[in-house]
């Protein structure tokens, strides 16, 4: 059995302040705003992720694995002038674009007119969404510099932690609406940049080589992570972008509960990735499979006793939220709590199937099984339509997690010889016992 490093446990304690500031953001947001308001929230915010993924156009993840690659082979990195347009000018544009089709097509033909999405509120989700896109390629930036803690911090709980404080903000100084957290989310975010800003001018951030020698031709695969990014982002949020037309918001928000405490499972895998991705990506980079399946085995053998603790520790801590929150367990909240952490226990099986297609040039692949991901959860969701449960919300996300889990397994498999699930990791060991 592998011990998780230093590092490790201190991945794993930032990780843990990242989801209690997830959590407490979305306590809190349950607590001051009526039911039917939070669930609005929560549907705004889901439709901001979403649009924040979009506009990013696949830049965090395509930079991460040519940086990555840096270390190994000075001809890759990237232009100041491609920095620019990929991080900055095309996120703005796409979000702008989204803007004005929204306010110039009649939107209420698929259910996002004023009975869903009130006209206020527009500018503020996509204000939110570019400051999701600048969090990510930060993140990206101290992951690069070697700060995995700090990078997970931005990325992961950045939002939240402004999101928390906004709506603390708003509940001491003005009344508690969507709109006036939204509003100080903005103006608390912009706070935050401008600190950075000045420490950046000051020299007090890390300095990092990324620049790739002009004469050397951008690399491929800009585009296929930009699908990849925007499928996986509208597969995460697909249960409520399509559950709000169907749920009212207060059942909708009495989900989001649901899904958010299930999602902790998710935590060793995540761990697991982070430490494991950029040693992959310069792995492949060096033509090294055997390390790169050597970091597969690692990565697998840290999340399973984490896996067996964390599992319990949700369950207990979704009952005691219930109770402080005077929501109900019906039947119908428990099925659906059941499915939502089966989608989590196979996300933890697979382990980093998806971080090694991502850095190994299987890009396509992902996408791909995202897709058929996501086309099987939009089908069982319009099947269902206007009986929409939180069992039917919940099983689409277990269906389209497994579809997309088993086709990137099977295709890293196929193309690298590669197993990425935990069952690598103990066959290894009984055949060393052996």
């Amino acid at each position: 059995m592998t011990r998780l490093s230093l590092k490790g446990w201190w991945l794993y304690a930032t990780r843990a302040v990242v989801v209690s500031l997830n959590v407490f953001s979305l306590f809190i947001l349950a607590w001051v705003l009526p039911a039917t308001d939070f669930g609005q929230f929560v549907f705004l915010w889901a439709i901001a992720i979403a649009l924040g993924v979009l506009a990013a156009a696949g830049g965090p993840a395509y930079l991460l694995r040519e940086l990555s690659a840096r270390r190994q082979k000075a001809d890759r990195g990237i232009l100041p002038l491609e920095l620019f347009t990929i991080a900055i000018v095309a996120p703005a544009i796409i979000i702008a674009s989204v803007y004005v089709l929204y306010a110039t097509l009649p939107l209420n033909v698929f259910g996002l007119g004023s009975d869903k999405i009130e006209t206020d509120h527009i500018p503020m989700v996509c204000a939110a969404s570019y400051t999701f896109v600048l969090l990510n390629y930060f993140s990206v930036y101290l992951r690069i510099a070697n700060l995995p803690n700090f990078a997970m911090f931005a990325g992961e709980g950045g939002q939240h932690l402004v999101l928390m404080c906004s709506s603390i903000i708003t509940l001491a100084i003005a009344e508690a609406s969507v709109l006036n957290i939204l509003q100080m989310y903005l103006a608390v975010f912009l706070l935050s940049l401008a600190l950075l800003v000045l420490a950046a001018i000051f020299g007090h951030l890390p300095r990092i080589s990324i620049w790739r020698n002009p004469a050397v031709r951008r690399r491929r695969g800009l585009r296929d992570f930009w699908g990849t990014g925007v499928v996986t982002a509208v597969s995460s949020q697909i249960d409520i972008l399509l559950g709000g037309l169907f749920l009212n918001f207060s059942s909708l928000g009495y989900y989001q509960i649901l899904r958010k405490f299930a999602n902790l499972a998710n935590l060793p895998k995540l761990i697991a990735t982070w430490t494991a991705m950029i040693p992959i990506g310069a792995a492949h980079a060096s033509d090294d499979l055997s390390r790169v399946r050597k970091e597969c085995r690692k990565a697998a053998r840290n999340v399973y006793l984490p896996s067996i603790a964390i599992f319990p520790t949700i369950i207990a801590s979704a009952i005691i939220a219930f109770h402080l929150l005077s929501y109900e367990w019906n039947l119908d909240a428990v099925l659906a709590f059941a499915a939502l952490l089966s989608s989590a226990a196979v996300n933890l099986y697979f382990c980093t199937n998806f971080a090694v297609a991502a850095q190994c040039g299987l890009e396509k692949y992902v996408l791909v099984s995202r897709i058929c991901g996501l086309i099987v959860a939009v089908t069982i969701i319009l099947a269902v339509g206007e009986n929409a449960s939180s069992f039917s919300l919940a099983l689409s996300v277990l269906a389209a997690l497994t579809v997309a889990n088993l086709l990137v397994w099977a295709s890293v498999y196929h193309r690298l010889k590669i197993d990425t699930s935990m069952a690598s990791s103990f066959m290894v060991r009984r055949a060393l016992k052996r």
